[in-house]
């Protein structure tokens, strides 16, 4: 996978994936376990920029897709790639937000 940078020094893999309609707005939330799967795939296939926010969760789980992320990504294989997370908030899931207000996970 190809990579960019954004800012001055955050790298990233040129094709990120937006999370939100994994568990908000089309519809019913995807299920988990298949959202867990494709999150892996996606890891597998190089992709270490995805999307996510607090507003992407439920009215039940406010954090719900961070959650989702966090979780897939803990049991992803992750080999050597650092994983980015954008989110607008920097809420939820595990890491330290850096300079450029993402996350590290890996």
């Amino acid at each position: 996978m190809e990579t960019r940078i954004l800012g001055t020094d955050l790298k990233v893999s040129a094709i990120g994936l937006g999370c939100m309609g994994m568990s908000h707005a089309y519809g019913p939330a995807a299920d988990k376990k298949e959202m867990t799967r494709l999150l892996a795939q996606a890891v597998e296939k190089g992709y270490t920029f995805f999307d996510t926010a607090e507003v992407y969760g439920t009215p039940e789980n406010p954090h719900d897709n961070e959650e989702l992320l966090g979780e897939a990504l803990d049991r992803a294989d992750t080999g050597n790639q650092e994983i980015r997370e954008a989110d607008r908030e920097c809420s939820g899931g595990r890491g330290t937000p850096d300079s450029e207000g993402s996350r590290g996970f890996g």
